[in-house]
């Protein structure tokens, strides 16, 4: 499926990848622009991260193929396996069945907090992070208009 939509099959398109919408939904730029920065969060989809040669001469490098038995498995699981292979021949693989998020391997608190930690950087300041962190994490205990109400202070974009 993410083949399909992501990796150049039945939806997806295997063009340059030069805007946001095209990068977010091309399975050769999010592998190329994790192995570089070790992340893919909201920094990576900076149009001048996108156009950078670095990332742009990797991912011509990508390839990605279907696997049946993987597509059997999905939505309870959803396995992926990446092998980088060096100029001199060696090659890294690793596969996994799931990764955090998934029902399977479902984020702890500490997952939540740190994806958010990451997301709100440079947006907003650590005390209402702190608000709002423990206002989530006390949502059953605490109107909806209090959490709406610290959410006006976050900066999108």
């Amino acid at each position: 499926m993410t083949y399909d939509f992501a990796g150049g099959g039945k939806y997806g398109s295997l063009g340059d990848v030069r805007t946001k919408e095209q990068a977010d939904h091309d399975l050769r730029y999010l592998l190329a622009v994790a192995l570089l920065d070790g992340n893919v969060m909201p920094a990576q989809f900076a149009e001048d991260r996108i156009r950078r040669p670095d990332v742009q001469s990797l991912l011509t490098k990508v390839s990605a193929r279907p696997n049946a038995a993987y597509t059997d498995v999905y939505p309870q699981q959803m396995p992926a396996k990446i092998t980088v292979r060096l100029r001199d021949g060696t090659t890294f693989s690793r596969e996994v069945r799931d990764f955090p998020g998934m029902p399977s391997h479902r984020f702890t608190w500490d997952d939540i907090v740190g994806k958010f930690d990451q997301l709100v950087a440079g947006s907003i300041d650590s005390d209402l992070a702190s608000e709002i962190k423990e206002a989530v994490r006390s949502v059953e205990q605490i109107q909806v208009k209090d959490l709406m109400a610290l959410l006006v202070g976050v900066r999108v974009g």
